[in-house]
């Protein structure tokens, strides 16, 4: 065997590789310019309005059967779990549960204003322990009234910077 076959069998064994990374960009690029499907049709708003209602029944029906068990069981835990779980979620109030409900809200009411976001920064803490996204917005005007418009508070870069 010589270096000459080692090379092309590599590039024998790149090519389809290469066919396929070629063929899901074009499936990809036809997907995004298609035309568009037909429109999704709703259930009529009785229909929608009974399905959620029974969904609230089941989960009441859930909190109803398994609260009353879960509090009995609860004083039978170690001391130490109960401690570490209260330390670890701050009493339901930790941002391991509460950043991510707001980066949906804050997603949703720029989805609702029709606005891509170029790229955003992770929290940045400030003094009053208040966590700050930086978002980089398409159009930051529109943005900025879409989030004032869900009592989201906005900053402007003089605000953040020391």
């Amino acid at each position: 065997m010589s270096a000459i076959n080692v090379v092309s069998d590599s590039v024998r064994a790149a090519a389809p590789w290469l066919r396929q990374v070629g063929a899901n960009a074009q499936a990809t690029l036809a997907t995004l310019f298609r035309p568009p499907r037909r429109a999704l049709v709703w259930p009529s708003a009785g229909l929608l309005t009974l399905f959620v209602a029974c969904a609230a029944i089941a989960v009441l029906a859930v909190m109803v059967q398994t609260d009353d068990w879960s509090l009995a069981h609860v004083r039978k835990l170690p001391g130490g779990l109960i401690e570490a779980f209260d330390r670890f979620t701050d009493l339901g109030k930790s941002g391991f549960f509460l950043w991510p409900i707001g980066l949906v809200l804050i997603a949703l009411a720029l989805l609702e204003a029709e606005l891509n976001i170029n790229y955003l920064y992770s929290f940045i803490p400030q003094p009053q322990g208040k966590p700050v996204l930086g978002l980089s917005m398409e159009d930051n005007e529109t943005a900025e009234q879409a989030l004032r418009r869900h009592q989201f508070r906005t900053l402007k870069q003089g605000d953040i910077s020391r």
